[in-house]
């Protein structure tokens, strides 16, 4: 807080809050983002990650600087002057409230193609210091329960979904051989304990075909567990999921991102996410070799699915998800269970 043009502590630092304190989350809170504030107001060296140059007076330089959600705080640049810059001004601002940086815990990671191999090129080796200490450069770390890696694929993403879905199905051992509980039930805590954790995050998926087939044997092995069908037992998948009266998981996925997208269409056009949607940097030089499956892609390739029509654009499918109720019907779809047609014994 300022007072008479000094910035002072406005709360006991020594004491703090008490563990459970009603008054604790707002105080800190208001301490975080009043820091954080300043740390970006006092940058002179870069304005941090630049996702536009100045065009006019129309289309001014748009940048990043951090993405904060409660403690967790990834800051971005384009340079390495620029990253401590702004590190050492989250941890001396945020310190005049009573806050401290974590060393142990800050992790420093360089995004490109060829930042995946070890060791890391030596033009990718960047040194970054949290009061004195130096943090940790890393080439994959955990951001609000997804796994980021530096190459900018979900390959690994996946795979950790996949295993923690694997432990949520086993310690539900003992529903799926209970005969005692109808197939019906037993697919509702299904979607309620285990696809919930398969598919979080999965509104900004750009799957691969390799991608999307091993979701989908992950989930006609649940599903036969369930429904007790055996390799054996030569059942098509069709037939499997007709008796578990779920759709496929691409089906479930595809409605999520389209869900998704119409919230973010929809939001105002300052909004980073809107703007991120259809984003294109201007400057810098793509690397050689086709360019990756991109996001809007598979947008696209899921409206198009859902509207049986070819030759969407993402400017068409902004003008359809304007419309809530319209959009809302296009993206609906039976990917829950119906319990009228779903048995009632194993």
């Amino acid at each position: 807080m300022r007072v008479n043009g000094e910035l002072t502590r406005w709360f006991d630092v020594d004491s703090g809050t008490g563990q459970g304190d009603v008054q604790g989350p707002p105080i800190f809170n208001l301490v975080l983002n009043w820091g954080l504030e300043l740390a970006e107001k006092f940058k002179s060296i870069s304005r941090g990650f630049t996702l536009q140059y100045r065009q006019s007076s129309r289309q001014p330089e748009k940048c990043v600087i951090d993405l904060d959600y409660a403690d967790d705080i990834a800051g971005m640049d384009d340079t390495v002057e620029g990253l401590q810059e702004t590190t050492d001004n989250i941890a001396k601002y945020c310190g005049l409230g009573g806050l401290k940086m974590n060393a142990k815990k800050t992790e420093i990671m360089v995004i490109g193609k060829d930042t995946s191999q070890h060791p890391l090129p030596e033009n990718r080796t960047i040194d970054i210091t949290v009061d004195g200490n130096s943090a940790r450069q890393v080439t994959q770390f955990t951001y609000l329960g997804a796994k980021i890696t530096s190459d900018g694929k979900i390959d690994k993403e996946i795979s950790v979904r996949i295993g923690k879905a694997t432990g949520a199905f086993n310690q539900l051992n003992n529903i799926w051989k209970n005969k005692n509980i109808s197939i019906n039930i037993k697919v509702r805590i299904y979607i309620a304990a285990v696809l919930t954790i398969l598919t979080y995050g999965s509104e900004i998926w750009n799957t691969t075909q390799v991608q999307t087939r091993r979701l989908e044997s992950f989930h006609q092995y649940c599903l036969r567990r369930i429904l007790r069908v055996r390799w054996f037992h030569r059942v098509r998948n069709e037939d499997v999921l007709r008796r578990a009266s779920i759709t496929a998981l691409t089906d479930i996925i595809a409605t999520k991102r389209l869900r998704w997208f119409g919230h973010v269409s929809r939001m105002p056009e300052d909004r980073l996410p809107n703007y991120l949607l259809e984003w294109k940097p201007k400057h810098g030089k793509r690397s050689r070799g086709r360019p990756r499956k991109s996001l809007n892609d598979v947008f696209i390739e899921d409206a198009e699915q859902r509207l049986d029509r070819n030759g969407l654009t993402i400017d068409c499918m902004r003008r359809l998800a304007a419309d809530r109720k319209g959009w809302r019907n296009i993206t609906r779809r039976s990917c829950i269970i119906q319990s009228n047609d779903a048995d009632d014994a194993d």
